[in-house]
């Protein structure tokens, strides 16, 4: 009797082991800074762009200026999608915002987002959005953001 239970101890243990290793895997993933800045064409929003189509749609508003900062603006979307980050409407240009870490578990993706007074930079009074903008490997897996302030 206690052999049994020993065994169906040990075998629950084992079990439990390997499925928390599974469901809590986490890998960062590495990413390209497309662009950044601020702008005030968009809303705010955190948005997936999948395909040509998306991506085009996206920066047709910008004007070329703001296009030709751009790291790259021809992408392989069989092989990468682009995270983009819009913030609200700030009082003034002395606002960034950056993605500054993507991580992948088993069956998710978080992006990071840090929006911040940029204390460098110079403050016109205007009001812009700041924007960040970054291709990663393409996945199926849902993304969530976390933005922190």
């Amino acid at each position: 009797m206690i052999v049994k239970i020993l065994k169906i101890a040990a075998m629950t243990l084992l079990l439990s082991g390997l499925f928390s290793c599974a469901a809590n895997k986490e890998e960062t993933i590495p990413f390209v800074t497309i662009g950044s800045g601020q702008c005030g064409i968009w809303p705010k929003q955190e948005i997936i762009i999948t395909s040509q189509e998306e991506w085009e749609n996206f920066i047709l508003p910008l004007p070329k200026s703001e296009i030709d900062r751009f790291s790259e603006t021809e992408i392989n979307f069989e092989e990468f999608q682009i995270i983009a980050a819009i913030d609200d409407i700030r009082p003034d240009s002395g606002w960034s915002m950056a993605i500054t870490c993507i991580m992948e578990y088993s069956y998710f993706i978080v992006v990071t987002i840090t929006v911040f007074a940029d204390i460098n930079g110079v403050s016109l009074s205007e009001e812009r959005r700041p924007y960040y903008i970054v291709k990663i490997p393409a996945s199926m897996k849902r993304i969530d953001f976390n933005i922190k302030h």
